[in-house]
């Protein structure tokens, strides 16, 4: 009989042992899910930043995109002005000529 309780025992300190096993795997399964979780969430906040940033970003090169047009159709209107402006400057020149010489004659 002595045997048998002794038997008895060994059983039962063992599945205690599983049992205690199972109750460790279980909490470190938790605690290793809850960690991913809020690793989840912390890349998922990443990727909206990073979201955010780009969609920034492609606005700022856009916005570049739109002031370089535009300085190169300043700049193309500036040389047009000079030609204007020196053609004018040309003809001014020739009345000037052309009206000195009238007053000599």
């Amino acid at each position: 009989m002595l045997a048998l309780t002794l038997e008895q025992k060994r059983q039962r300190d063992d599945q205690l042992s599983r049992h205690e096993d199972i109750v460790e795997h279980r909490q470190k399964l938790l605690r290793l899910t809850v960690e991913l979780e809020e690793k989840n969430e912390k890349w998922l906040l990443c990727q909206q930043r990073c979201d955010a940033m780009e969609q920034q970003m492609l606005s700022w090169e856009q916005r570049k995109e739109q002031l370089n047009q535009k300085w190169r159709a300043a700049g193309e209107e500036v040389m047009q002005t000079r030609k204007v402006l020196e053609k004018i400057q040309q003809e001014k020149r020739e009345l000037i000529k052309e009206r000195f010489l009238i007053l000599l004659l």
